[in-house]
């Protein structure tokens, strides 16, 4: 009797195991199907803000700094959905279908690099300019650790090395750029034009010096043999961001909310909606304008799918989607990487090559272009 009654208990006991086992392998399959639409929201909405401007929705735009992120956690879904063979995956690779025209704005391949490489390219008759646009950070290295001599130095013997025809320079401040000018007026930049954060450097002469109204955007033309283009040089509004914003961010991103969060907050909010201003009231209408093809560059302070930088690319062309490679990071400062500075120019010039350089100079790495006019 005693072997009856244990064989019932045992059985009991595994029908509950079974019961208990079924009833939270659904909880958690559910559970895990609610966090996947959540991150298809998240990349869905961060794609949105190239069509809601910050004016109406700077929290959207703001998302847009999270799309690759969101891209990547809705591949990692979509995986493990295949790996149990559960057709749930469906949802992350609709939204990422959805969206898929984003993923070449921040990973590249098969790009050019060396000018040798490049097609289309009639090395006796083109004319070829190369471009440097580099966010200097007053030469202090990414963590603030370089001394400004120790950085400027480095710099001079960078341009050296990739001897470019025309430079865009942002945060360039005293007193290092003095050492910097007179070190580059002797490799030959004989013109330079310059406001208190920004410079332009050329080897060629200016045509034309133009007024932005704005100490971060210059605007100069610039004749090299006979053809003569506009170049901006720019640098949008900076969030402003200290040491201690990140911990702020990291805080807001799991919930909390308190005064310091709020502050960091609104300084996004504020220079989201300056980037609009900036381009609808000073960029826009002067690229609109401009009599020769233009090319602008310089940081930008947003991400390929922001609502900036989807609104530059109805006029311009971006030198890193036609010939860049890998990923295109160009901030590697203390907050997440991301690419927030573009050489952009008219249909009618053309990149020939497109280098990302990895450098421990500035918090942003400099970008070197080869552009036939």
């Amino acid at each position: 009797m005693w072997k009856v009654y244990y064989f019932v208990v045992k059985s009991c006991k595994n029908v509950l195991f079974f019961v208990y086992f079924c009833s939270m392998k659904k909880i958690v399959r559910v559970l895990f199907l609610l966090l996947n639409i959540l991150a298809v929201v998240l990349l869905l909405l961060s794609s949105m803000s190239s069509f809601v401007p910050p004016s109406k929705s700077a929290y959207i735009s703001l998302l847009s700094y999270g799309y690759f992120y969101f891209l990547l956690l809705n591949i990692l879904f979509l995986l493990v959905w295949l790996f149990f063979r559960r057709k749930e995956f469906l949802i992350s690779l609709a939204a990422i279908l959805l969206r898929f025209s984003f993923i070449p704005l921040f990973v590249q391949f098969g790009g050019t690099q060396d000018l040798a490489d490049a097609e289309q390219y009639d090395k006796e008759n083109a004319t070829v300019v190369r471009l440097l646009s580099f966010n200097t950070h007053g030469f202090h290295g990414p963590n603030d650790s370089l001394q400004a001599d120790s950085g400027a130095r480095k710099f001079v013997r960078f341009v050296r090395e990739y001897h470019p025809d025309v430079m865009c320079l942002q945060e360039f401040f005293p007193p290092a750029q003095v050492k910097v000018i007179d070190s580059l007026e002797l490799l030959g930049y004989k013109y330079h034009r310059r406001t208190s954060g920004s410079v332009i450097f050329s080897r060629f002469p200016f045509d034309f010096v133009g007024e932005t109204g704005s100490s971060t955007k210059l605007l100069v033309d610039i004749a090299v043999n006979s053809r003569i283009f506009r170049l901006f040089c720019v640098h949008l509004t900076s969030y402003q961001m200290a040491g201690s914003d990140a911990e702020t961010l990291e805080r807001l991103v799991h919930g909390t909310v308190d005064s310091a969060t709020e502050l960091t907050a609104k300084k996004l909010v504020h220079a989201e909606r300056m980037h609009e201003s900036e381009w609808n009231e000073v960029l826009l209408p002067q690229i609109k304008e401009s009599p020769h093809p233009v090319v602008v560059a310089g940081d930008f302070n947003d991400p390929p799918s922001s609502h900036l930088y989807q609104q530059t690319r109805k006029l311009l062309k971006d030198s890193f989607v036609e010939e860049g490679s890998g990923f295109g990071t160009t901030y590697h400062g203390p907050f997440p990487a991301f690419r927030i500075d573009y050489v952009l120019h008219s249909d009618t010039i053309k990149a020939l090559t497109y280098n990302r350089i990895k450098s421990d100079i500035s918090d942003h790495y400099p970008l070197v272009v080869d552009l036939m006019l």
